[in-house]
Parts: structure tokens; C-alpha cells; sequence
């Protein structure tokens, strides 16, 4: 047996979360949103802190939300629901048959198993994919990625391992589906939703972003936080990393994530202040031009932390790491700042 959604449209982009929202949202619901508008939508900048003595490495620090892409759907009032599976069989049967049945499906897996991505490098839990179609004869799972418009072939074996992998976080063989394609939401009360929802997990008021991923980590012993929480338990830890023997695969791990990997730090602050400038059409009295101004510095210095770690890679010394804590705490402070804003104008909004 074998099939392929040959009409499913991949336009690439930055980010694979986003950029697959981005064409499944286009393809089921008609409604053509840029990516910038699916990360701010998504309530996707976030701060994610994991520390797990099982984990490789034993520190992922990731810049965006778990939840991206429930959120965008969330925002824009569209019955867009995952599923986990914890039975790989039967979570491959399903979502062959959504695609037997003509219907693109959103996938979750790690990379590190991915076959048609090099296989192997690093581990990146929760990489976003849309299976279009397969071919039980070669064994071949057809998927869209975010890198390129055509589509790409990856083994079933390597599927099933990135779906569900033992180590070191799994997402349990997650999958979308969309319920319904209707849009129940004006762009202006998504705008609004959206925003006030990023401000309060941000600043801690809402905690269901920590509570998801203390559910996927397991039973294990492990040291999560999100949002400004998160960047502080960044900023406090980080010179302590030195003392473990792991500290280069640590560093370069966050270095990659913040810029490289497009899961936050610059590359999602800037696409933010791209959503900001468009939602200030829509909600002039919450986004003022400070609040834009603000992201895109909050955006510098993400990337500045970012080359400062690589400096640290190269040349191990004490004053190196003391620049990359002390820009930690500069990205703490504006990341901050900026939310108190964006809080303060939603009161007074009101």
C-alpha cells in the first residue's frame, strides 16, 4: 500500500514547528499566515531550563514554548488537537490512515534518529514534521520538512525511533489533527488572546508550560523552569556548569539552540517583533512602538549571548565566562522588562 498529498504546499521557513502550522493552516483552513504570525499567535518565545543527569546533554535550554503549535490554533479558535500513543504500532496505523484519507499529518519526533537529516549529531526532542505520505513496499515514510518546498523520504524504523525514543525526552509518538477548519476568532481577539497568554506564561501566572514538561521528562529526577523563572535558574546555574566534565557539549548545546536551530533566543524575539508590529494595527492601545523597540534589543542580545558561548568553546577562561553570565543577566533583566510592559499596557487596556 502507498499514497502521497500531492496538493500539501511546504513553503519553508525559519523554525519547523511554525513553519508547519504555517502550510497546515493554509491547507485545512484557507487562512494564509506568515510565520512571524504563527510565533506570535503560538505564544511561542518562551525560556525552557531542563537539567537531567540522563539527558544528552545534561542541560537543554530551549527558547520557545512547548505548546506552539496547539496555541496558534487556540488563538485563531480552530479545533486543532494532539494526540500521544504510548503503542508505536498502533500510532503509525493512525496516522497512515489520516494520510490515506487525504489528510497532511502534523508529526513530532527527535532529529538525532531522523534518517534523511543526517542521523545522528545532536538530540532535538520535539522537531516538527508533516507526514504526506508512504510506501509500505520500500518501507518509506514521505514527509514535509521545514528546509526545502519538496518532500523527503524517511525509513520507517527511523521514524519510529524519532517518534518514540528512549532517551532523553520523548513525546510519545504525538501527533495533530484538525477537528474543524472554521476560524472562530477575529484576528484582533487573537492578536489580544494571544498576547495576554505569552505576558502570563512569561511572568509565571500561568504554569500549565512547566506542568506539560514535567509530564513528558517522566519520574526521573529533573530540574525544569519556563519562562523568567527559567532565565534565572539559567543565570544562577550557569557558572556552575564549569565544573562538569561535559561543560563543552553543554555550552554548544545552548549556543546551537538560541541561534542555529531557530528554537528561540534572536531568530524568535525578532520574528515576535515582526507579529508586534503587525498586532499594533490591530491593538494600538496594548503594542506601543517601546514594546517593539524592546523585543528587537531583547532579540541582539540573545545573539550576542549566543557568540559569546561560542567565544567560551574556543577559549576556556575566566573572564570569558563571566561575559556570558553577565549577558545572561542582561538577557534576564530585558526579557523582564519587556513583559512587565506588555503587562502593564494589557491593565491598562482594559
Amino acid at each position: 500500500m502507498k499514497t502521497l498529498i500531492e496538493n500539501y504546499r511546504n513553503i519553508p521557513g525559519e523554525h519547523c514547528g511554525s513553519t508547519a502550522m504555517m502550510n497546515l493552516i493554509a491547507h485545512y483552513c484557507d487562512l494564509k499566515l506568515s510565520e512571524p504570525e504563527v510565533i506570535g499567535l503560538g505564544s511561542a518565545t518562551d525560556f525552557i531550563y531542563i537539567k537531567n543527569e540522563k539527558n544528552d546533554p545534561k542541560v537543554l535550554t530551549l527558547g520557545r514554548s512547548q505548546t506552539m503549535e496547539i496555541d496558534v490554533t487556540h488563538a485563531l479558535g480552530i479545533d486543532y488537537r494532539e494526540i500521544p500513543d504510548l503503542d508505536n504500532a498502533h500510532a503509525w496505523q493512525v496516522v497512515k490512515k489520516e494520510v490515506l484519507a487525504g489528510r497532511p499529518t502534523m508529526l513530532s519526533g527527535d532529529t538525532f534518529y531522523l534518517d534523511y537529516r543526517g542521523f545522528g549529531g545532536h538530540h532535538f526532542p520535539a522537531h516538527r514534521f508533516v507526514l504526506v505520505g508512504f510506501d509500505d513496499d520500500r518501507q518509506k515514510a514521505i514527509v514535509a520538512d521545514r528546509m526545502d518546498t519538496s518532500f523527503d523520504e524517511c525509513s520507517y524504523d527511523a521514524l519510529a525511533a524519532s517518534r518514540n525514543p528512549r532517551l532523553p525526552i520523548s513525546t510519545y509518538n504525538l501527533w495533530g489533527k484538525f477537528y474543524s477548519t472554521e476560524v472562530k476568532r477575529t484576528m484582533k481577539d487573537a492578536y489580544s488572546f494571544a498576547i495576554n497568554r505569552t505576558v502570563e506564561r512569561m511572568l509565571g501566572v500561568d504554569t500549565a508550560p512547566e506542568n506539560l514538561l514535567r509530564a513528558f521528562t517522566g519520574k526521573h529526577k529533573v530540574k525544569i523552569a519556563t519562562g523568567i523563572k527559567g532565565i534565572t535558574v539559567f543565570h544562577e546555574d550557569f557558572l556552575f556548569w564549569r565544573a562538569d566534565d561535559d561543560w563543552q557539549k553543554i555550552v554548544r548545546y545552548a549556543s546551537n539552540c538560541f541561534e542555529k536551530y531557530g528554537t528561540g533566543g534572536g531568530n524568535f524575539r525578532r520574528m515576535y517583533a515582526t507579529f508586534l508590529e503587525s498586532a499594533q494595527a490591530y491593538l494600538p492601545d496594548i503594542v506601543d512602538q517601546k514594546s517593539i523597540s524592546m523585543t528587537k534589543k531583547v532579540a541582539d542580545e540573545w545573539t550576542s549571548l549566543s557568540q559569546y558561548l561560542n567565544l567560551l568553546i574556543e577559549e576556556d577562561r575566566e573572564q570569558n565566562w563571566h561575559k556570558c553570565h553577565e549577558q545572561i543577566g542582561k538577557v534576564l533583566n530585558q526579557e523582564t522588562a519587556l513583559y512587565k510592559h506588555l503587562e502593564q499596557r494589557l491593565q491598562n487596556a482594559q
